[in-house]
């Protein structure tokens, strides 16, 4: 993948995204320790629509390495 040494795009979408974005549903259950936490997918949901409106898609592809399995978070702006 091809990678911009510059991030003075994406830096102020971020920024504006993040200044919409609310909060993310704890719906998801810990059953070790009784409490609620929100989930990838809340996190997700929470998210993508802002950050997509700011120019930014999400990509999270899934690998494995030494230490198991992974879900690495990539970030896309449209410049």
């Amino acid at each position: 993948m091809i990678k911009s040494d510059s991030i003075i795009k994406i830096a102020p979408a971020l920024l504006k995204a993040q200044k919409e974005i609310g909060a993310a549903s704890k719906e998801a259950t810990n059953p070790f320790f009784h409490s609620k936490y929100a989930d990838l997918g809340s996190v997700m949901e929470a998210c993508k629509v802002k950050l997509n409106e700011n120019g930014i898609s999400v990509l999270q592809p899934v690998g494995t390495d030494e230490g198991g399995g992974f879900v690495e978070t990539v970030l896309l702006h449209e410049s």
